[in-house]
């Protein structure tokens, strides 16, 4: 099982969440689910960034890059990575998503699968809905996994269509939905949250 995990670090990931900021509250909790993930021999890990080259004034839609290539010992190289993040830019979920299909080695016996963690919607005019469908039928991988991040009521809909959308409008939420998305993906089940 290859998962990558795309992070938002736009502009907006600065916003106070509960404590802290939603970026600092969205790492602590990833760097704890990638130290549990090492334990599993068949899962490797990967991870692409959006909005953390530019600043939001130029407006940058391309601004996402794979930062941490999957292999076998990618764990402790992501969590150095996520640890120097900084929220800069702008939300290129689609550009992201397009990009992310050059980011899994080309192996038939491997299992794809995205997690996209956000609190905004795109911003760049881009169509992440289609992206996502023609990328998942083209087996490229797995339906998304979308965890939006204190993230407003009608947010839901504009995710439903890329992929499976969960709604962490606190932290242990958060904590509780990254963990279970995990869990089940390494478990190859289907992944239902109630």
């Amino acid at each position: 099982t290859r998962i990558l995990f795309i992070f938002d670090c736009s502009g907006s990931m600065l916003a106070t969440w509960e404590n802290d900021t939603r970026m600092n509250n969205a790492k602590k909790v990833f760097i704890e689910m990638v130290d549990s993930l090492k334990q599993n021999k068949n899962v490797e890990i990967a991870l692409r960034c959006y909005g953390h080259q530019y600043d939001k004034v130029f407006q940058n839609c391309k601004d996402t890059k794979l930062e941490v290539p999957f292999s076998p010992k990618s764990f402790e190289q992501v969590k150095a990575k996520v640890k120097t993040l900084v929220p800069r830019g702008n939300t290129p979920i689609a550009y992201s998503l397009e990009q992310s299909a050059n980011d899994f080695p080309n192996d038939p016996n491997a299992r794809n699968v995205i997690i996209l963690i956000t609190d905004g919607l795109e911003s760049c005019n881009g169509d992440p809905c289609a992206l996502s469908y023609a990328l998942q039928k083209n087996k490229i991988f797995l339906k998304p996994f979308i965890i939006g991040l204190g993230v407003d009521d009608d947010w839901g809909k504009a995710f439903e269509c890329m992929g499976q959308f969960f709604e962490a409008k606190t932290v242990n939420q958060y904590k509780s939905i990254l963990g279970k998305i995990i869990g089940q993906t390494v478990n190859k089940t289907t992944v239902q949250i109630n």
